[in-house]
């Protein structure tokens, strides 16, 4: 088979095209946490340290953010001097279990050896999985829990970690264009810590119950192997089932189910053994664990998978227990997939996608569910419930508001208050913007159907004052329920707010 290099590097893509980013259920709310003119640069990773307290990792300039509330801080929390040629950098962030008691924040970079942030493909000493104490303020008291290889590379360096139902560090790496028995070339070189996943405990000790544990060092530390590169890992909160995005050459992007011993088939096989010349015959077998499974989907043409998440149910909608969200870099595009009731396989309706390959956008139109996030990098779902999807034009924030009655405070574009709330005859609606500009101030059923608009039009900054007497665009009486004002301004859906009509 032959090598192709991803088409768009994550490291040097030129982002998609500013559209507006948003998803097809009308019931669902999309707000920018922090844009990409906010001061957050090149982002790949976060984690929740507290609800509405995230930290944000920059590629590039090796530095972790604290976004508060809202608002990115100054400064950061932790710089690191890191070599971000092609896709090396600040990759990713994990953090411990039982992170409220010993603050311990795991990252995985690639280490410099000039002292400084650069871009010279020489100037590297290393990947490292590293793990900081979280003070308050700063990430200190380093301690190497691995060291990677970082040659040749420069590409393909994976970076994705996180812990699992079992308390174990998962860390993924990529095969840094080596090819050797891991990228399953049987002569080829003995297993050297590329295209796999790491499973660790904590302190970076092999676990006993590791599937190649008998074959010793370094396969003792290995959970899966055969992997190209990949962006994206998430545990399903339900099965406890590990999910996997993994990227390919010049065709077949793809989404696996990862068990203990997993071979993904590179550089062997990509997609489905079915449309690959090479067969499992091809592969390097690290017997007696090892074993290869097609893609639970596959995309013929590559689209630069990344981010995969589980939704929230309570913040999302019950109609959402099936779903797995998968992100791209290429397009901007979020893709909804639904499992099986055993959530161990995809169910799809469109019978041209039983072959579990996506061939066209035409054939793949009922996973079409979000577009116009830019450069995914990662999705989670936050302590909150909410589906937070980060790229390289900002974070983004997505909720029912309905169901979540939205605890998270607003954006900083605006403040949206009620009062009395609920009310039966009429309630009064402050909003007080922080920037002038036309605003719309619309009311929204349970549905999602718009009922009223009660401003369209200029306003400046301060604050506004909007009454509600509990009726329709056409002055008829609504029934008691829960309803939706949400304010909107330039750059989209500002704030919003529950009231509940008696």
């Amino acid at each position: 088979m032959r090598r192709h290099l991803l088409l768009a590097l994550l490291g040097i893509l030129i982002a998609s095209p500013l559209l507006a980013a948003g998803v097809n259920d009308p019931s669902l709310v999309v707000s920018t946490v922090i844009t990409s003119g906010g001061g957050l640069s090149s982002p790949t990773g976060f984690a929740f340290i507290a609800s509405n307290d995230i930290l944000a990792l920059e590629k590039n300039a090796g530095t972790v953010r604290r976004i508060q509330g809202g608002v990115l801080q100054a400064g950061a929390v932790l710089d690191l001097h890191v070599n971000f040629a092609s896709e090396r950098g600040l990759l990713g962030i994990a953090l411990h279990p039982d992170f409220a008691t010993n603050h311990y924040v795991y990252l995985y970079w690639s280490e410099a050896s000039i002292g400084a942030d650069t871009a010279v493909e020489s100037q590297v000493i290393a990947n490292r999985v590293t793990r900081y104490t979280w003070n308050g303020t700063a990430l200190v008291g380093a301690v190497q829990v691995l060291r990677l290889p970082v040659l040749p590379g420069p590409n393909h360096d994976a970076g994705y970690l996180l812990f699992g139902p079992d308390g174990k560090l998962y860390v993924q790496t990529g095969d840094l264009n080596r090819n050797g028995k891991l990228q399953n070339f049987p002569s080829g070189p003995l297993p050297d810590s590329t295209s796999v996943i790491f499973r660790l405990n904590a302190d970076g000790s092999v676990p006993p119950d590791n599937p190649f544990v008998s074959l010793g060092a370094p396969m003792s530390a290995f959970y899966a192997y055969g992997i190209r590169n990949s962006f994206g890992m998430v545990f399903d909160p339900v099965s406890g089932i590990l999910w996997q995005s993994e990227n390919g050459p010049s065709s077949y992007d793809e989404l696996n189910a990862v068990g203990p011993g997993w071979n993904s088939g590179w550089e062997q096989i990509m997609g489905p053994d079915s449309r690959d010349p090479q067969g499992v015959g091809d592969l390097w077998s690290a017997s007696p664990a090892a074993f290869y499974s097609d893609p639970e989907f596959s995309w013929s043409a590559t689209v630069c998978v990344t981010g995969v998440a589980f939704p929230s149910t309570a913040a999302l909608g019950a109609s959402y227990s099936d779903a797995l969200f998968v992100g791209e870099c290429n397009s901007g595009r979020i893709f909804r997939f639904r499992l099986n009731p055993a959530r161990d396989a995809l169910v799809f309706t469109n019978p041209g996608l039983l072959d579990l390959v996506g061939d066209s956008d035409a054939e793949m139109a009922e996973l079409m569910w979000g577009s116009g996030f830019g450069t995914i990098t990662c999705m989670k779902t936050g302590p909150d419930g909410a589906l937070y999807v980060l790229s390289y034009s900002g974070l983004y924030r997505i909720v029912n508001p309905i169901l979540s009655n939205d605890g998270a405070p607003p954006p900083p574009a605006a403040v949206l208050t009620s009062a009395p709330n609920p009310f039966s005859a009429r309630t009064m609606l402050r909003a007080m913007t922080a920037r002038s500009g036309p605003v719309t101030l619309d009311l929204f059923g349970a549905s999602g159907r718009l009922i009223r608009v009660l401003h369209e039009g200029p306003l400046p900054a301060g604050m506004h004052a909007f009454e509600w007497d509990g009726r329709d665009e056409e002055g008829r009486p609504l029934p008691a329920g829960v309803y939706l004002a949400r304010l909107s301004g330039p750059g989209g859906v500002w704030t919003h707010r529950t009231i509940r009509l008696r």
